[in-house]
């Protein structure tokens, strides 16, 4: 939202030394300001010029030489086309050579077609403006003036605020209420002159209202006969353009200065379209409106409107009908100035898709008091404007509900306490009735009443009392202090040490995390094979009626666009699934899903990687035991390329390749790892871990050559051969063979290097074989292996 310096000196008596001052203040009193602009910094080159010639271009029929005097400037030469008809004596905005226009439009001294060239007339669009034309002066305007000085409200400074910080305060949606918080910060006195409008109750016409429903609590309504439309004055065009309206004519552009003076939304209709009297009712279903923005809207019973006895004139608190609306035939209106309920108004703007400034300010319920006062001030800038008008009417005003002030119990001496520093009472009393707040006793506790235009859902309770006075006083007066209460930590929690534990560990490997919907599919049961789901109440769509059962399904769907930009894809999501349950809320788990996806590479060397890939992230979290065992369970996974996994004996998930019949494009290959978390951090919360010493021994070096059933998993070879000998510390696969004349149907060659060490000392010769041959009898025993040697010789 932005304010307008000029527009507020008109009603705070010295508003602070300078806009940026000012901006400063309301930083750190009120509201956060993004940046000051200098709306003069727009005109920069653009001068008021005289046209005193103009001759066709001699090789170009669609161009004229122009000569302008810019008075002491001088002369210049230009040349234009047929945008705008335009006569020798008429005074119009010349941008100079050199000036680059709001439109980026650039002014350079040169030659069009051999005729030099050293201004051009900018007309409106090319200042940058919403409304088009072109701008012509009175004929008393000094030439060579810079456009801002020409006109007053084009030299101006705007104070851009940052919308979200005026959320809760519906009164600093005008200037009036910015007039009435700078003059609280800056201790000034705040000019807000009543209008000067002479009402008569023996006038024989009436704007009959008829309200049928509770969402309008108060409608106010005058008629004002002999009215003159017809464009507004250059300062009313340019301070509504800086404020980012377009300016329509001097009647509907009173509304809208109405509005941001006051921060009260008005409509005016053409009282000669109106027939019968005004009636504020619910929408019967199917009624239309074609509203002011060339839009037929279809409204419902849920929607409020203004209409007459023929139809809707209005959606209340949004926007005006076409039909309705004043033209420049009209030569009789209505000025309308209402209060709507915020929900109802947000409610119909949000089915509509229609978002208004009206209904903005609605939305954040409004001050009902400012509706007489916002009515009158129209009418006295329409008299103003319009000597001939003349008010035909009294003033209508329907008051449906009497709101009762709101009363707060409040302790001055709770100021301090929540402060933090000592605020004397006498501050307090002043800077609350500063801002209109009037304590109504003088003994302890005070009992404050709010004032209408605070009274908006924004104080209600003491609470709100003492931030105002605070804010007031200046956080920034406030000598920062450490707390007297010891500070302990907080309390660790493991299971979010551990879950960034994981996502520190593989985002610094190859892996990126995802992040998926928990809503699924409908077709993850075909996918998992369990049609067991939870079922939302209010799903984004049909297709997404459940909760998620596995992580992996998601990721299936959605792989393929990564695919065809990536070769390969590397993922990792902490999850969680939900499991129906007889309780009220599902059971949640939470789960690890790991996936690498590539487009031509090996299948198995995918699995080994990511199998390796998650041993080393059980290996950071010190978690050894870990074995794989070959399973058909898992629908979604290759049923002779998958296994379960288990950690220190107990089941945690499982790692596959993807079947074939869910692979998103044909040359794909994806391996897909999911683990429950709570399993592995129940072991990782109770095992800590150690640190030991170096060890100062040397290692022996021995290989293993043996033969076995190839239905024996490699898992169980290692896992025996490392029980088998407490000095065994490395068992690792270097080779595997298979041959069906040397070994046979069914048998598969394995070697191996082994590594023997001991804490206690070098270990010697007996030492070594003894472990050797217990290993090779527990293989012998467990998995029915041979030496090779001894295999060969049979």
């Amino acid at each position: 939202m932005k304010i307008s310096w000029n527009w507020l000196r008109e009603f705070v008596d010295a508003p602070l030394a300078s806009p940026q001052d000012l901006a400063d203040k309301l930083t750190l009193h009120t509201c956060e300001v993004e940046e000051v602009i200098d709306t003069s910094d727009k005109y920069k080159g653009v001068f008021t010029g005289k046209l005193v010639d103009f001759k066709k271009h001699p090789k170009s029929e669609k161009l004229s030489v122009a000569l302008f005097d810019l008075g002491e400037r001088g002369t210049v030469q230009g040349i234009f086309g047929k945008v705008h008809e335009v006569a020798v004596g008429e005074i119009l905005p010349i941008a100079v050579a050199g000036t680059v226009l709001a439109s980026g439009v650039e002014i350079k001294d040169g030659e069009i077609a051999g005729e030099k060239t050293q201004c051009m007339i900018a007309d409106n669009t090319e200042l940058g403006m919403k409304n088009e034309g072109l701008i012509r002066f009175p004929s008393n305007t000094r030439l060579g003036q810079p456009l801002s000085e020409a006109i007053e409200a084009a030299g101006d400074f705007l104070i851009d605020i940052d919308n979200k910080s005026l959320t809760h305060r519906p009164d600093l949606m005008g200037h009036t209420g910015f007039a009435r918080e700078i003059a609280a910060i800056g201790n000034t006195t705040l000019l807000l002159p009543e209008p000067l409008v002479a009402l008569r109750e023996d006038l024989s016409q009436t704007v009959e209202v008829d309200i049928q429903t509770e969402v309008c609590t108060r409608f106010c309504a005058i008629k004002i006969e002999n009215v003159t439309i017809a464009p507004s004055s250059f300062n009313t065009l340019f301070r509504l353009e800086h404020l980012g309206i377009r300016s329509i004519s001097n009647v509907v552009d009173i509304t809208n200065l109405i509005m941001m003076e006051h921060g009260q939304p008005m409509h005016v209709f053409d009282a000669d379209k109106i027939q019968g009297k005004i009636i504020v009712r619910q929408a019967l279903e199917g009624e239309t409106l074609m509203a002011l923005d060339g839009v037929e809207y279809t409204l419902t019973p849920q929607d409020t409107v203004v209409a007459d006895e023929n139809g809707v004139l209005s959606v209340a608190g949004i926007m005006g009908g076409l039909a309705s609306g004043a033209t420049n035939e009209t030569k009789n209106i209505i000025f309308e100035c209402a209060h709507w309920d915020p929900t109802a108004v947000r409610l119909t703007s949000q089915r509509l898709g229609l978002r208004s400034d009206s209904s903005m300010r609605y939305e954040k319920s409004l001050d009902r008091e400012n509706c007489k006062r916002a009515l009158l001030s129209a009418t006295e800038k329409l008299l103003k404007i319009c000597p001939k008008a003349k008010i035909v009417s009294g003033l209508t005003d329907n008051y449906q509900k009497l709101a009762a002030p709101i009363q707060i119990t409040f302790d001055p001496d709770r100021v301090s306490v929540f402060a933090g520093v000592e605020i004397s009472d006498k501050y307090i009393k002043e800077t609350l009735e500063q801002l209109g707040f009037v304590i109504r006793n003088g003994g302890k506790p005070w009992t404050v009443e709010v004032p209408s235009f605070r009274a908006t859902k924004d104080v209600s309770i003491q609470e709100d009392l003492i931030e105002e006075v605070v804010r007031m006083y200046g956080f920034e007066n406030i000598p920062p202090k450490l707390p007297t209460l010891p500070i302990e930590p907080p309390v660790v929690n493991k299971l979010r040490q551990m879950e960034w534990h994981i996502r520190d560990f593989l985002s610094a490997g190859t892996y990126f995390e995802m992040y998926g919907y928990s809503f699924s599919h409908n077709d993850e049961s075909h996918f998992t094979g369990s049609s067991d789901f939870v079922t939302v109440e209010n799903p984004l769509s049909s297709e997404h009626q459940h909760l998620r059962q596995t992580l992996s399904y998601n990721l299936v769907r959605h792989i393929e666009s990564e695919l065809r930009t990536h070769k390969s894809c590397d993922l990792f999501e902490l999850g969680n699934v939900f499991v129906p349950s007889k309780e009220i809320l599902p059971i949640e788990h939470q789960k690890l899903l790991m996936c690498k996806a590539t487009i031509g590479e090996d299948e198995n060397a995918l699995f080994y990687q990511i199998k390796d890939d998650f041993m080393a992230l059980l290996r950071s979290l010190s978690l050894r035991e870990v074995r794989f065992e070959p399973t058909e369970k898992i629908s979604f996974l290759h049923p002779y390329k998958t296994a379960e996994i288990f950690v220190a004996g107990i089941l945690v998930g499982h790692i596959g390749v993807l079947h074939p019949k869910f692979l998103p494009t044909k040359d794909c290959q994806m391996v897909l790892l999911e683990v429950y978390v709570d399993p592995i951090f129940g072991l990782y919360k109770d095992n800590p871990t150690t640190y030991s010493k170096l060890n100062p021994f040397p290692s022996v070096h021995r290989d293993i050559s043996i033969v076995l059933p190839d239905r024996v998993p490699m898992g169980l070879v290692q896992r025996v051969a490392l029980e088998a000998s407490p000095y065994l510390e490395r068992f690792e696969l270097f080779d595997e063979f298979q041959d069906l004349k040397k070994l046979g149907a069914g048998y598969k060659n394995l070697a191996f290097h082994l590594s023997f060490r001991s804490r206690e000392g070098t270990l010697d010769e007996a030492a070594i074989e003894a472990s050797f041959e217990s290993i090779l009898k527990a293989l012998k025993k467990d998995c029915e292996a041979q030496l090779r040697m001894e295999f060969d010789n049979k």
